[in-house]
């Protein structure tokens, strides 16, 4: 009898440590120095640096010639590398681009957290764009859980007049629940909390309507297995207009300048150029 109950108990804690070891390492950031050919085909990209609370954060700066100003934030276990596309479309379309690594990732000091110090960088940097010369208007792009950040970032604070998210969940729990079924989903939920994953606040899907009557525009791959379709479309159903939705065929997670260049190109182009032209002078 003794022997059953041992070996279901091996199995549970066999079953729950794998989750939580495989959740980890997509949260885990990695610091590492950026490659210096990155952007050598953008020599007009500048090295800058800001604070964020107690930590020094990394990041680069594309001087545009438009008075809009568009704000680059990556996911989870990544660095600013995973946008360098963006800032390469954006910035030859003229618009002043910055992208940075978050709190213990890329090159910005910190751990690895999805707590407030990820939050705090995020408002830093939009102090840091806003105080760019020939910057008028704000928007932004998160990718993946970069765009959690910034529905959460822009609810409290109408600095942000355009926002853009790609391949984001609009609930965290409803999202590790599709990649961690049953007792695994328990592994994955003790690294969400080693990681500061903020799984009591609000969700996203609860207070994107704030962001109304700023325009969002919403970019899902049609391919994405990462985070699906119908969890990114709940996201949008709770979002008040105007709203975009917009499918990449194409695409899968956050690939889309990869799988679908041309549409991805000039739908941002388009978004951001309507959405932060300066406002008509009524008169």
């Amino acid at each position: 009898m003794l022997l059953p109950i041992g070996l279901a108990l091996a199995l549970v804690l066999w079953v729950t440590v794998r989750a939580y070891r495989a959740e980890a390492r997509s949260l885990e950031g990695a610091q590492f120095p950026m490659p210096q050919d990155a952007l050598s085909d953008l020599p007009e990209v500048k090295d800058v640096a800001f604070r964020a609370g107690d930590h020094e954060i990394k990041g680069w700066f594309f001087p545009g010639t438009r008075p809009g100003a568009v704000l680059l934030v990556h996911g989870s276990g990544s660095s600013r590398l995973a946008t360098k596309d963006e800032l390469k479309l954006l910035g030859r379309a003229g618009f002043s681009v910055l992208t940075y690594d978050q709190p213990g990732h890329g090159e910005s000091e910190g751990r690895p957290s999805y707590g407030p110090s990820r939050r705090e960088a995020l408002l830093r940097a939009i102090d840091f764009l806003a105080a760019q010369p020939g910057v008028e208007r704000v928007g932004a792009l998160g990718l993946s859980y970069g765009g959690y950040d910034l529905i959460h970032v822009a609810a409290t604070t109408d600095r942000v007049h355009a926002i853009a998210v790609a391949g984001t969940p609009g609930d965290l729990e409803r999202h590790g629940r599709y990649e961690y079924s049953g007792l695994r989903f328990f592994g994955a939920k003790l690294a969400m909390r080693a990681y500061d994953i903020p799984l009591e606040e609000p969700t996203a899907e609860s207070v994107i309507a704030r962001l109304s009557p700023r325009p969002v525009l919403f970019l899902q791959g049609e391919k994405d297995h990462t985070v699906p379709k119908e969890l990114v479309f709940r996201l949008y159903e709770a979002a008040l207009p105007p709203k975009t939705w917009v499918d990449l065929p194409e695409s899968g997670h956050c690939d889309y300048a990869e799988r679908d260049p041309e549409l991805y190109a000039r739908t941002l182009e388009s978004f951001f150029s309507e959405a932060l032209a300066a406002p008509r002078d009524p008169h």
